[in-house]
């Protein structure tokens, strides 16, 4: 008889994100299946202000497949979240409607300050600590920061500017980008950073940076030919190596890009945005480095649907920490 099992899933504007949990006979949580999949649900929604059909198609032919994988484990609950492609798209109750329809997975859009109390429910768990968290998160579409103890969230604010929008709204691009295109890119970033600065006092923090832009940051790094969760978990990136790491990825042209180690192919497009904005952020917020997270808001889903299956409660609940 197989143990209890619920998911998570994050529906993101440039990856979708599956985790399966199960309960163990000593009560705690296992990884059954962990899966990150490139979409870019949320590519040229900047400029149309809608998703693209042919892109609507490959996201739904890919929840087939995850809730088809849930099914064959076992999953007794999936609960799914959609963000920043989906908040902003016009045609988003439409895409939610296909899949309901064909694959059974109800997505619930979030707010972006739901995005990031998920997403620190989710880092605070993995690193119980006494003093102070700052947890960024650099997506597709947007960007959460949120700071805390304890699990106990004090604030959380959601940018409107993330790795996919920054390289839409500042192209279309030379290849490898110009100096111009690299200014402008930065100029954006700062503007970001600058608010977040004024938002958040980082004095006496520890900075955990989560998302595929940081974590590929990370496997880039460490020159991971296979990637490597628990290693980049482990890592810090140091403002000094953030900035090298722009520098080596806009030198290089996309062909090039797509070849170096630790950086899928797939993200090779929009990585010099995201590590942009990373660098931006570390600097405007005065932090030495910034350490590294391979969870993310799926933990917090995957959790509160296990809990639930466990209890036997039904749907499951929020996954909200408390904030003061």
């Amino acid at each position: 008889m197989r143990p209890p099992r619920a998911a998570g899933l994050d529906v993101g504007s440039n990856s979708f994100l599956l985790l399966v949990l199960q309960q163990g006979d000593d009560g705690r949580e296992q990884v059954v299946l962990d899966r990150a999949d490139i979409v870019r649900l949320g590519q040229g929604v900047s400029a149309t202000g809608q998703l693209d059909p042919e892109i609507m198609r490959r996201a739904l032919d890919l929840l087939a497949d995850y809730t088809q994988r849930c099914a064959d484990l076992g999953v007794q609950q999936i609960r799914a979240v959609g963000t920043a492609a989906l908040r902003s798209a016009s045609n988003s109750a439409e895409f939610r409607r296909l899949a309901r329809a064909e694959t059974g997975v109800e997505i619930e859009v979030v707010s972006g300050q739901r995005e990031a109390e998920l997403t620190f429910a989710a880092v605070s768990a993995e690193r119980p600590l006494a003093g102070k968290l700052l947890n960024i998160d650099i997506g597709g579409g947007s960007t959460e920061l949120s700071l805390g103890r304890a699990g106990l969230l004090s604030k959380r604010l959601s940018y409107d500017l993330g790795a996919n929008r920054l390289t839409e709204q500042t192209g279309p691009h030379a290849d490898p980008p110009s100096d111009e295109q690299i200014g402008a890119m930065r100029a954006m970033a700062q503007a970001m950073a600058r608010e977040a600065s004024a938002e958040f006092d980082s004095r006496g923090v520890e900075a955990v940076g989560v998302g595929g832009t940081i974590t590929t940051m990370a496997a880039i790094t460490l020159a991971l030919g296979s990637y490597d969760a628990q290693a980049v978990a482990r890592h810090n990136l140091t403002l000094e190596q953030i900035d090298a790491l722009v520098d080596r990825l806009a030198a290089l042209p996309l062909a090039e890009r797509e070849q170096v180690v630790g950086l899928s192919p797939k993200r090779a497009p929009v990585i010099v945005a995201g590590a942009i904005l990373c660098a931006e952020l570390v600097r405007e917020l005065g932090l030495g480095s910034l350490g590294v997270s391979a969870g993310g808001l799926r933990y917090t889903l995957a959790r509160e649907a296990l809990a639930a299956v466990v209890s036997g409660a039904g749907p499951a609940g929020d996954g909200a920490p408390a904030t003061e």
